[in-house]
């Protein structure tokens, strides 16, 4: 014997297991929205303007200026935690 719940909606029934799987699929998708919320946290940073000061593990190509000309390193180099990065000034 399979127990039915009244879909107001529609007029029908719905039978019971597939209401749980809908009410269990919209908790899952609650579910899953809300632990989104306040985990990442998106800074956008204007690369023209802006200072930033660099986090851990920062690794990649750098450029020294040398006789006039901006000369990029052969090799990738680690730069500490703390360092401040950002553009020249334009005058």
């Amino acid at each position: 014997m399979q127990t039915h719940q009244k879909n107001s909606a529609s007029g029908g029934t719905v039978p019971s297991a597939t209401a749980s799987i809908l009410i269990a699929t919209i908790a899952i998708l609650i579910g899953m929205t809300l632990a989104g919320c306040g985990t990442t946290r998106v800074v956008f940073v204007d690369t023209q303007a802006d200072l930033v000061r660099l986090g851990p593990d920062v690794r990649g190509s750098v450029y020294v200026h040398k006789g006039g000309e901006w000369i990029k390193s052969k090799n990738k180099v680690t730069l500490p935690e703390g360092w401040i990065a950002g553009p020249l000034p334009k005058d």
